[in-house]
């Protein structure tokens, strides 16, 4: 019998997996200019001193408005503003999550939510805020528009085919050049030239502006005009200043010259990369390490990318979220592996590691047709990448393989393993099913046991009072195994535990926290400045969820992941969104807290 061991690297390691990246904010507004895929990140509040300003405003920068400016309030069958594509129905937010939000807030805040993030339960909540249909933050001027906002933040987070979707929303008299160069953009993004070109055609006639003549030069020659392709090139040579070199290298590309070259820019837009793209260039990894999460994620669908440089770029868009564990699953079954790589893998996995061996077994896991199979294929995967790196890219990657496999008894020895990755993705519902497989199991072998263990902390959060029952003696005994295992770390890791089994609503005896008076009295550390937590505690005191959950997602990105979930800024986030009625989110946000303390 395999041993479960979860010992603390696994978790650690595993936990990168879920959400322990420090992250940068840009953002990427729908601007005439084309969309770059890097940018500098907007002015960010500081940490502030404990004796920083206690006005909730002071944690904005509200934009200037006159009092005599229009403001927009409600939702109505004509406002563009308050339509979205998710409910309830769809988990997304009731239809007054910004009933009250002060717009000067949202409006500050909303462009710094991170643009990636490892964390699923930050993602999960980003995602439904900006795609949720409801009425619009109060105060609300009528000449700006709350719907481009959201789009802006879904494409910063590569989230391409919603921000096409919302935008597709906006009726007909509001869209302009704005709205047809986004459109257009979106859609070279998604790999859809043709459709992109359709677009840059019907555009060309109303628009004359750089961007526009560069992509009808580069739709003709996709479309073998090479003559007028040339041509409009030549027309812009005298604006080369304005136009990278490179542009005109790809036009005489793929007009047949394939030793016509030239470095592309380091942050080229969306435009050059799906050139660069079509007529073969050697991207730089520094593309796929730096570059926004939607040109990473256009490269990893890419089959006209170096395959090797597509498999990392794979693995970057699934840690920024940009692609999800389905895609990258259905990239691997279609990826051209050799026969002998299909036939062995486990054996071509032990002579060999790289991103390439790791996707080879997902793929195999993915394709066995009974558990048992993909069980054994799985275990052996997260074994070599544990010993040989890239333990977390692994993980991801698999997740939706362990995801769509039935809990079963059948499988103890491999149910613990089952249930701490999809704790760390995110899949609480089915983490807690595998969960309570080792659980009932636990006396069968000592292996077993020492799994059902080591898991119950992230159950005692995740799940019901009856699936993992908590009581004063056994966390008492939780806080004896810290400080015989882990004395230097013990009550850091005790603060950061018991903090969040209560923002959860669990309760911990006073004796618990009179004992830790016994250790060093260290703090967890505020995190965020005063202003934040203030707007906080206001937002959660008026019932406000989205001004709630925005300040958490944007809390998140000013912090990044791993600081944010282990503080006391984490705390509030956490019991913030169950006192507004969120309160899957926070044991999401819980989860991910106890995973980064190393339980």
């Amino acid at each position: 019998m395999t041993a479960l061991r979860a010992d603390r690297a696994f978790r650690r390691i595993v936990w990168v997996g879920g959400a322990a990246v420090a992250l940068s904010l840009f953002s990427l507004p729908l601007a005439a200019q084309p969309l770059l895929l890097k940018r500098d990140p907007p002015p960010l509040a500081e940490p502030a001193p404990a004796e920083a300003p206690a006005d909730r405003t002071d944690a904005v920068a509200a934009p200037s408005s006159s009092k005599d400016e229009i403001v927009v309030n409600s939702l109505d069958a004509v406002n563009v503003d308050a339509v979205g594509l998710i409910g309830p129905a769809e988990k997304g937010f009731e239809t007054d999550l910004w009933a009250g939000a002060p717009w000067p807030v949202v409006a500050s805040l909303m462009p710094r939510m991170p643009e990636s993030s490892v964390s699923p339960s930050i993602r999960s909540l980003a995602s439904r805020l900006l795609l949720s249909r409801g009425v619009v933050p109060e105060g609300k001027p009528a000449n700006a528009s709350f719907i481009r906002l959201r789009v802006d933040r879904l494409i910063a987070m590569g989230d391409v085919a919603n921000a096409l979707a919302l935008l597709r929303l906006i009726p007909e008299e509001s869209r302009d050049e704005k709205f047809a160069q986004t459109e257009s953009e979106l859609l070279f993004f998604d790999g859809n030239s043709a459709d992109a070109c359709g677009r840059v055609a019907a555009n060309t006639g109303r628009y004359n502006g750089l961007y526009w003549r560069q992509a009808q030069a580069f739709c003709l020659a996709l479309a073998g005009d090479h003559v007028r392709a040339a041509l409009i090139a030549d027309l812009m040579r005298e604006q080369e200043a304005a136009v990278p070199a490179a542009f005109f290298a790809v036009i005489e590309r793929l007009g047949g010259l394939k030793n016509a070259d030239a470095e592309l820019p380091p942050t080229p837009g969306v435009l050059m990369l799906s050139m660069a793209i079509e007529a073969g260039y050697a991207l730089d990894e520094l593309i796929i390490k730096n570059g926004a999460p939607a040109a990473v994620r256009q490269i990893a669908l890419s089959t006209k990318v170096d395959p090797e440089l597509r498999l990392r770029a794979i693995e970057r868009a699934l840690a920024v979220g940009a692609l999800s564990g389905s895609e990258a699953v259905e990239s691997y079954r279609r990826f051209p592996f050799d026969e002998a790589e299909l036939r062995n893998p486990i054996t071509t996995a032990e002579g060999n590691w790289s991103p390439r061996i790791r996707a080879l077994l997902v793929r195999t896991a993915a394709t066995q047709p009974v558990p048992l199979g993909k069980a054994e294929v799985l275990r052996r995967a997260w074994q070599l990448a544990k010993e040989r790196g890239g333990l977390a890219e692994t993980v991801r990657a698999s997740l939706p393989v362990v995801a769509d496999m039935r809990p079963s008894a059948a499988l103890p020895d491999f149910a613990g393993q089952a249930a701490r990755i999809l704790f760390a993705g995110g899949r609480i519902v089915e983490a807690m099913e595998w969960y309570g497989i080792v659980a009932a199991d636990s006396e069968r072998a000592p292996e077993i046991k020492q799994a059902a263990e080591s898991l119950w902390p992230i159950a005692a959060i995740a799940g019901a009072a009856d699936a993992a029952p908590v009581d004063a003696e056994r966390l008492r005994g939780l806080l004896r195994d810290l400080r015989r295992d882990d004395p230097e770390n013990a009550q850091r890791r005790a603060l950061v535990y018991f903090s969040v089994l209560e923002a959860v609503g669990r309760e911990v005896p006073a004796d618990i926290w009179r004992d830790l008076l016994n250790g060093p009295m260290v703090s967890l550390e505020p995190g965020l400045n005063r202003a934040w937590r203030n707007a906080l505690d206001d937002a959660v005191g008026g019932g406000r969820a989205g001004e709630v959950a925005l300040l958490v997602v944007a809390g998140a990105g000013a912090t990044g992941d791993s600081t944010f979930a282990s503080n006391a800024a984490g705390y509030k986030a956490i019991l913030g969104l169950r006192n507004v009625g969120l309160g899957e989110d926070a044991r999401r946000l819980a989860v991910e807290t106890a995973l980064a303390a190393g339980f």
